[in-house]
C-alpha cells in the first residue's frame, strides 16, 4: 500500500504563499507529500478530491487536514457535486476566510475539466487566485 511522505519540508521552501500551483502526475504522491510538509509546518490544510476520505485517511490524512471534501454524485454533507463549480468555490473561499495561514489542495482537476469544459474550471482558479 502507498502511504503518503511527509516526514520533512523538502520542496517546500520554494512554494510561495497565495500562489496557485499545479502539479502534474499520474497519482497525486508528490502533491500530497508537499501537502503532508506543509501540515506539519503549522498551516490548516482543505482536500477537496475525487478519492474517498476514507481512502485519503488510510493514506496517512488522518490527523489533519481539518476538512476533507469529496468530488462524487452521491449525497453526503461533505460531498460536492463535480458540476457544482459554485460549490467548489464557496467551499474553497469559505475555508481560506475562516484560516488565514492554509494550503487547500484541489486533486480532481481533470474531473472537474470532464464535467465542466476546461474555460470553466480555469475562471475557477482565476477567482479563487484574485
Amino acid at each position: 500500500m502507498a502511504r503518503f511522505a511527509g516526514g520533512d519540508n523538502r520542496g517546500t521552501e520554494q512554494l510561495v504563499p497565495g500562489t496557485p500551483y499545479l502539479v502534474m502526475e499520474s497519482k497525486p504522491y508528490l502533491s500530497y507529500t508537499l501537502f503532508q510538509s506543509i501540515l506539519k509546518a503549522g498551516r490548516e490544510g482543505l482536500v477537496i478530491s475525487r478519492q474517498h476520505p476514507a481512502k485519503l485517511r488510510e493514506l496517512g490524512l488522518s490527523s489533519k487536514p481539518n476538512e476533507i471534501y469529496w468530488l462524487s454524485k452521491s449525497p453526503g454533507d461533505r460531498n460536492i457535486e463535480a458540476t457544482d463549480i459554485g460549490g467548489v468555490l464557496k467551499c474553497i473561499s469559505s475555508f481560506i476566510d475562516r484560516h488565514h495561514k492554509s494550503i487547500v489542495m484541489l486533486d480532481g482537476f481533470k474531473y472537474l475539466m470532464v464535467n465542466n469544459g476546461f474555460d470553466t474550471v480555469l475562471r475557477l482558479i482565476q477567482r479563487l487566485n484574485d
